[in-house]
């Protein structure tokens, strides 16, 4: 039996149904669209290595979700390339095919991971931020990439149908959405409970839980999109199972594409939007560009999960010791009281 990859239509079916030049008109938008959202990854990247807006093992695990997509669009368009010229059965097409297949269930499967690196946030709270704990990161990826390739030759050489690939998909979305829920009702839990008085309720653990919650909130808002797009992907492919005409498997291909492209454009201006930082670059930037300096307050109330406080640096330093010194007044009355 052949292999299977996403998204790759024979050009023997393609004329059958004399679809051949709406076809290649679809592969010229596709291109030109893929094009646009590659400028856009870049500003984004530019972004992100700028502002380290979250914790460091998030931010690798960023680059990573990100980084994929570069490697995906050149091997969707080499395949455009190839399969507009009739040229795509060759050793290059199916190598392409293998890279595009192994990213696309990659960033299926990237959400529950980015959740889980806030579950180690949440178990080590108080030490998180002191300690850089570079093996979660290392531990996420080692099992997320492994993961997504198998999960991805599974498909291409046909080991279960398309459906139980759906299902896997869906169910880990659904419940990755479920357990950052738990997670932010767990930090808010965890930041009422426990009070300054505390003694083990140090500076760093409350800069840690009001970073997991800032955090969670941040990414619940993002989660919704990739969800939504997650299964509008999975119901795209699940045609090809649940259809026996060609035009439908075509059309469903095809829609997959620009669905996938959809995406790839719209996910990361939301992150943009949901992220402060982001969101005062992009307008600093776009007034720098249109010489409407006077639109752009570069003293605008400032918020990078932790990073640099909303205040001046003497305002910051002195809130700092105002903190540490309740802390100090605690523990001692603590220990008399003891």
């Amino acid at each position: 039996m052949p292999d299977r990859f996403l998204t790759f239509l024979n050009s023997s079916t393609i004329q059958n149904l004399e679809w051949t030049s709406e076809l290649q008109l679809m592969l010229i938008i596709e291109q030109i669209c893929i094009c646009l959202t590659f400028i856009q990854y870049l500003f984004n990247f530019y972004l992100l290595i700028k502002f380290r807006v979250m914790h460091r093992n998030l931010h690798i695990l960023l680059f990573i979700y990100g980084g994929q997509y570069f490697l995906s669009i050149s091997a969707r368009s080499i395949l455009i390339y190839l399969q507009y010229y009739n040229l795509e059965n060759t050793e290059l097409g199916r190598i392409a095919n293998y890279c595009r297949t192994i990213c696309v269930f990659l960033v299926l499967g990237m959400l529950p991971f980015l959740v889980f690196e806030r579950c180690f946030a949440t178990c080590l709270a108080g030490t998180y931020e002191n300690n850089k704990h570079i093996w979660i990161p290392a531990l996420l990826i080692s099992i997320m990439i492994p993961y997504s390739t198998l999960s991805a030759m599974a498909y291409i050489r046909r080991w279960y149908p398309i459906y139980i690939h759906c299902i896997n998909i869906i169910c880990f979305n659904i419940g990755s959405s479920l357990l950052l829920i738990v997670l932010e009702k767990c930090n808010f839990r965890h930041h009422r409970n426990y009070t300054p008085r505390h003694p083990s309720y140090s500076l760093s653990t409350r800069f840690q839980i009001s970073e997991n919650i800032k955090t969670c909130q941040w990414l619940s808002r993002i989660q919704t999109h990739i969800l939504c797009f997650n299964i509008a992907c999975c119901c795209l492919l699940s045609l090809e199972f649940t259809s026996v005409s060609q035009k439908v498997i075509v059309a469903a291909n095809v829609a997959f594409n620009f669905t996938f492209i959809l995406y790839a454009a719209i996910v990361p201006c939301f992150i943009i939007y949901c992220t402060p930082e982001w969101s005062r670059e992009t307008k600093r930037l776009f007034y720098l560009l249109t010489s409407r300096k006077s639109g752009f307050n570069q003293n605008l109330p400032q918020s990078t999960f932790g990073r640099e406080l909303v205040y001046e640096k003497h305002v910051e330093a002195q809130m700092y010791f105002d903190f540490l010194a309740k802390d100090l007044r605690n523990c001692v009355s603590e220990a008399v009281f003891l």
